[in-house]
């Protein structure tokens, strides 16, 4: 019999190690400084104003420089929303520089309830001078909590939004409803965030043809857009897998569910294999827009589609597209990492 170990895994640096990225990206610096409260104008209740990062002047002057606002250019409907939320709401706690970035780091979505569709996750926001070719932190910070949001004909519409006010325990029951899973989901995330906030200044930067090549943190390190991988292009066709599967990892819900993920040294990309509803279908993973893409074919031979994301020692799997019903699009699972020897 197959011995299976439960391990603690930090699968924020695992998992996005996968992408074979040239240089790893180091978070800004934040500050524990507190901030007077302020009424939210989207929860309408009184909550303090998000963490801040320390103002800091550039290590030259901007110059009068004007850039485009920021616009999100992505897919995901509600990464677009909680940007629209933050650069309404959390930007107007910081004095503006030259552009104001918003960081949608969204850990979990829960549509079961079309009227109150649940988003948890670290809602963040930066502002950026101008330095020659390299957008320079000015100030920032970060709300965690979970966004209230209904479906429109346009999209999606944030209703509320409540802010975590503390790390006690007693918060984060609140905002999660005591599920330990998605309070664990609130641990962990920093190297997730990150890789996102450069993938969207990368998005931000490609989309309106700026002469930017690199990020300075309020700590002076310079990260070269180009030294990680932003685009997700598969270097290869994975080949077909033949015998008993030899998985490197394994990762199951609390419904059963499972996925599995080896590596294809030749093709260097990640074969995947799942198992959903009693069902078996394989796929491909690679990265974009700072997360796992993954696509295969369903049981039916029909295509459907998977992002996933990692906090802690947890996966997020998400179904993006799916006609099958069993694992209907817009299902959410998260799944603890287990090794198999």
């Amino acid at each position: 019999m197959m011995k299976r170990t439960v391990v603690t895994i930090f699968l924020a640096a695992s998992i996005l190690a996968l992408s074979a990225c040239g240089s790893s990206a180091k978070k800004a610096d934040s500050s524990t400084a507190s901030a007077d409260s302020q009424t939210s104008t989207q929860s309408g209740v009184e909550t303090p104003a998000p963490t801040p990062m320390p103002t800091a002047a550039p290590a030259a002057p901007a110059g009068g420089t004007v850039l485009p606002a920021y616009r999100y250019t992505g897919t995901d409907p509600f990464r677009e929303e909680a940007c629209s939320v933050i650069l309404a709401d959390a930007a107007k706690n910081y004095e503006p520089a030259d552009v104001t970035i918003p960081v949608p780091c969204i850990f979990l979505v829960d549509g079961s309830d079309e009227e109150d569709i649940k988003a948890w996750g670290s809602f963040q926001v930066y502002n950026y001078e101008l330095d020659g070719t390299t957008l320079a932190v000015v100030n920032g910070g970060n709300t965690p909590g979970l966004m209230h949001m209904i479906a429109t004909p346009d999209g999606y519409a944030c209703t509320s939004f409540e802010q975590l006010l503390t790390e006690d325990e007693e918060e984060l029951d609140r905002i999660t409803g005591g599920n330990e899973e998605i309070k664990a989901l609130f641990t962990g995330y920093e190297e997730y965030a990150d890789l996102l906030r450069l993938s969207l200044i990368k998005d931000y930067v490609d989309a309106n043809g700026l002469s930017i090549d690199s990020v300075r943190n309020m700590n002076g390190e310079v990260i070269l857009l180009d030294s990680i991988n932003f685009d997700g292009q598969q270097s290869g066709e994975a080949e077909e897998a033949g015998g008993e599967l030899t998985p490197q990892v394994r990762f199951e819900s609390d419904e059963g569910n499972a996925l599995y993920m080896e590596y294809d040294e030749s093709n260097e990309i990640y074969n995947v294999y799942l198992e959903f509803s009693g069902e078996s279908f394989e796929g491909n993973a690679y990265y974009a827009d700072g997360r796992m893409d993954i696509d295969g074919t369903d049981p039916n031979g029909d295509p459907i589609y998977m992002q996933a994301i990692s906090n802690g020692d947890h996966l997020v799997l998400t179904v993006t597209e799916s006609s099958w019903d069993g694992a209907p699009a817009g299902s959410q699972y998260v799944m603890k990492a287990y090794l198999e020897a």
